[in-house]
């Protein structure tokens, strides 16, 4: 996948309270549209903004994510009913597992790819990729992850796009339904299996996964590779994003 939007720049740190930036948050406190990120000329007032804005959709898809994680593991896969079996099916089929037979291993390969994203990752790239909520893409398809499809139609057509290529920047009816797409990117196509080894390996630690422990599963995501592995990084750091990881 290609980066949308130009390289940012990894100036400042966020003084404000980061950790303070919970699901707890009222929904009357969360702003009712998108702010215009573009006005924003303080950089650290963009920066707040952004993550204010971004961070209780993420912590919603997380908890979805959650939910169907707790929905596996409170089933015996050794007597499923019929109503169990056609959600696991279907479970199967979201996540894109290899085969369709379903047995106790299934359970264990679904719990390996049914699992969170740290926000620090997500907030990250959402950052990157959109250039902080003012890239064309974010603005005029709620698309923060430059995540692309291949149905005409289906979003934007890139203004740089080369003949012969079909490509376009998808669509969505929100930031929390890119955010969604995002997660379930990471969770289940298999470029990323590194990153969520790296989960994996965190889980059987017994820590909870952050963003600086899977920010190398991201390789496939840039044609930059390394580069865009570390910049994520930076970027994490420099906005003390792991605090929200806890």
């Amino acid at each position: 996948m290609k980066i949308i939007g130009k390289k940012l720049g990894l100036i400042g740190s966020i003084l404000f309270g980061l950790a303070a930036i919970t699901y707890a948050w009222a929904e009357s406190s969360h702003p009712k549209s998108t702010p215009d990120f573009a006005s924003m000329k303080d950089v650290k007032q963009k920066k707040q903004a952004f993550f204010e804005y971004l961070s209780p959709f993420v912590e919603q898809a997380n908890q979805a994510i959650l939910e169907e994680r707790r929905y596996i593991q409170s089933l015996d896969f050794k007597h499923l009913n019929a109503r169990q079996r056609l959600n696991v099916a279907q479970l199967v089929k979201k996540y894109r597992l290899k085969y369709t037979e379903i047995t106790p291993q299934t359970q264990k390969t679904l719990l390996k790819k049914v699992d969170i994203i740290p926000p620090s990752l997500a907030l990250a790239q959402a950052a990157n990729e959109s250039s902080w909520g003012t890239s064309r893409f974010a603005r005029q398809a709620n698309n923060y992850f430059g995540q692309w499809c291949f149905t005409k139609g289906c979003g934007l057509v890139p203004l740089r796009r080369k003949p012969g290529d079909n490509h376009e920047v998808k669509k969505f009816k929100s930031a929390l339904e890119s955010i969604k797409s995002y997660m379930l990117m990471l969770n289940s196509h298999p470029a990323f299996k590194p990153l969520r080894d790296a989960r994996l390996s965190a889980r059987r630690e017994q820590r909870l996964p952050n963003g600086l422990m899977l920010v190398h599963g991201l390789l496939p995501y840039s044609a930059m590779k390394h580069d865009y592995v570390n910049a994520i990084a930076s970027m994490i750091r420099t906005n003390q994003l792991v605090l929200l990881d806890s």
